[in-house]
This record gives C-alpha cells, structure tokens and sequence, in this order.
C-alpha cells in the first residue's frame, strides 16, 4: 500500500511515478499492489508482473484515511506506461482516467474502472478471459482497441460515450452491453464483434462513421433498444441470432446503406435509410408504413 491519504500536510497529496522508476514484480505468488491518492495517481513507467498475478488498485482522489475530500473535482489516474497484470485484476477509482500513454493488459484479470469524471481509454485494453466494466458519471471517450478474449463487456456513461475509428471493440463467447447500467447517450464509428455473443445498445445511438456489427455464426443477437441515427452504412451480422431494432431508425437522421448479412429475424420500428438489404432470415415490420428507404 502507498497512500497519500492524510488529514495533515500541506500538499496535494499526488502519487508520482517517475519516468525512470518502472514497478515490476518478477518473483513470489499473486498479490496486490495498492495506490490510494488524496489527489492524482500518474504512472509514467508502467507496472507489470512476469510472476503470477498482481492485482493493481488505483484509488485517486480519496479521502477514506482522512475522513475527509478537500476537492472532489480533482483526483485523476493518469496512465503513461505499460500495465500488465499477468492475471490480476486492475481496478480504478477517483474523478478522471486516461490511459492515453499506456496500454492496459490483463491476461484474465477484470478490468474495472468507477469514475466521476472524464474516462479516456486511448491505448489499446485488452483483458482475455477478464471482464471489463467502466462505469462513469460523467462522459466516456474510447479511441484505440479494447479486446476481451471471452469477458464481458459493459460500457457505462451518463454523459456522452464516444467511440472514434480507432476504438474497435471484440470478444469471443463475452456479451458487449452500451448503457446497460447509466443513461448517456452513443456516438461512435467502431466496429463491434463477438463469436456468438450478444451485442446490446440500451440507449440512444448515433453513427458518426460506417459501422460492422458481427456476432459470427452463432447465436449472438444484435439489439437497439433505444433510437439510431446518423448519416452513415450499418452492416450486420448475426448469424443464428435476430436483429431487433425496437425505436425508431433514421428518425432524427436518416442512416446510409443498411445490410443485414444474416439473421434468422429481424424486427424493425421506424425505419429510414438510404437502402436496406437483407441476404438471410426473415423481418418483421411493427409498423410496415414507416419502413422507408431514400
């Protein structure tokens, strides 16, 4: 445990790693390696473990120790150097995260970040079996990979989730849930894939960019629970599972190209795009006089 957590003291109470003092765990069992910021935690040289797992805690902006939180609007993780766990779970805490400078690696360990602030994975995540669940109350920004070999993956904002080119999101057997728990709305332009696995949007979506959708051959289902958007192509693959499109498509804007790849159903509400295309399974039109294509 390294903690800055202290009622006396005149500082901000940061945790600082320099350039040149990389943490690295090179022999003994699985254990855990603590960091509990009153402040900010930056690692600038990364923590990895080449013996067994090391579970990583990043606390920043706590005040548990101290009974009190002189700034609840500060405290943020700020990743600049490799983490890899071999295994052990990496959890973050506090108001902001970036991981902008560092790639995050797990081998099976959860990945599971509960922030109020700013989240930006901006290095590749990638966790194998491990789960990832990012949890933030304020907007999310995902620009580079985030792989989970078979884990879960739930993605949670309640501002804006925005997901650019860069930040392609796969699994295998792993469902990968988009507001699942919080109410922020999806802006994105990355592609989603699993290998039989559901693909879930719970809120409203707008796609700023052509988006590949594939569950494989499976019986992964693609669902839209809330309306989508956005002036660009959808491709959709689910293989033995359906594709439910319950609000409205193309209400606000209308969507380019959509082309179902295969399905065995596929429900649709309002639907306008510039075509729809449909090579397998069947459809069926809650509403058949607002299915439309420009």
């Amino acid at each position: 445990l390294i903690s800055t957590d202290r009622a006396a003291g005149s500082e901000a109470g940061d945790i600082i790693q320099n350039v040149d003092a990389p943490i690295s765990k090179t022999a003994g069992g699985g254990t855990t390696l603590t960091l509990r910021a009153a402040n900010d935690i930056e690692l600038n040289a990364g923590i990895t473990s080449t013996s067994n797992a090391l579970n990583v805690q990043l606390i920043a902006n706590d005040g548990a120790q101290s009974g009190h939180d002189p700034d609840a609007s500060a405290g943020d993780v700020d990743i600049n150097g490799a983490i890899d766990t071999n295994g052990g779970a990496l959890t973050g805490s506090g108001f902001g995260f970036d991981n902008t400078g560092g790639t995050i690696t797990t081998g099976g360990g959860n990945l599971t970040l509960n922030h109020t602030g700013a989240v930006t994975l901006g290095a590749a995540v990638d966790t194998g079996a491990g789960n990832i669940d990012i949890d933030t109350t304020s907007t999310l920004n995902i620009s580079s990979t985030v792989d989970a070999t078979s884990g879960v993956v739930t993605l949670d904002s309640d501002g804006l989730t925005t997901i650019s080119s860069g930040g392609d999101i796969t699994t295998t057997t792993g469902t990968i849930g988009f507001g699942t728990n919080r109410n922020g709305v999806l802006s994105t332009t990355g592609d989603v894939t699993t290998s039989g696995a559901n693909i879930t949007f719970d809120n409203s979506t707008t796609l700023t960019g052509d988006v590949t959708l594939n569950t494989g051959g499976g019986g992964g289902n693609v669902s839209f629970s809330d309306t989508l958007d956005g002036g660009f192509g959808l491709g959709l693959t689910a293989g033995a599972g359906d594709v439910v499109f319950s609000s409205a498509v193309g209400g606000t804007t209308g969507l380019n190209a959509v082309t179902i790849n295969s399905a065995v159903d596929v429900t649709v509400n309002a639907f306008d795009a510039v075509s729809l295309a449909q090579t397998a399974g069947s459809r069926s039109e809650e509403h058949t006089s607002e299915l439309q294509s420009h």
